[in-house]
């Protein structure tokens, strides 16, 4: 089989629901929470993205970059930034990360 093949035989469904059990880890009390700016690269198994989310109760809002490694079942974090209010009223609802089973 050669690459082209192997990359069109990847289950981005199923990798989408591994990387959101990596998510909901790093999330699990952080609701609500979105996930925006998704880049899918089947050829390596990766799926790129932004968490919106606030990882500390009452803290502020943050934008983390995340790249998850289907291969090596990792996710890798690779920075983060303040969220403004403002920001946080244009996100689409479709976006809201739901967890494992949403």
């Amino acid at each position: 089989m050669n690459m082209d093949s192997a990359a069109a035989t990847v289950d981005m469904a199923a990798l989408k629901a591994r990387r959101n059990k990596k998510v909901s880890v790093v999330a699990h009390s952080a609701r609500p929470a979105w996930i925006i700016d998704v880049k899918e690269y089947p050829e390596s198994s990766t799926i790129v993205f932004d968490l919106i989310f606030r990882p500390n109760p009452g803290g502020g809002w943050f934008r983390r970059r995340y790249e998850y490694d289907g291969e090596a079942d990792v996710l890798h974090h690779y920075g983060e930034m303040v969220v403004s209010d403002s920001e946080l009223s244009t996100l689409p609802d479709e976006a809201e990360f739901k967890g494992v089973n949403g």
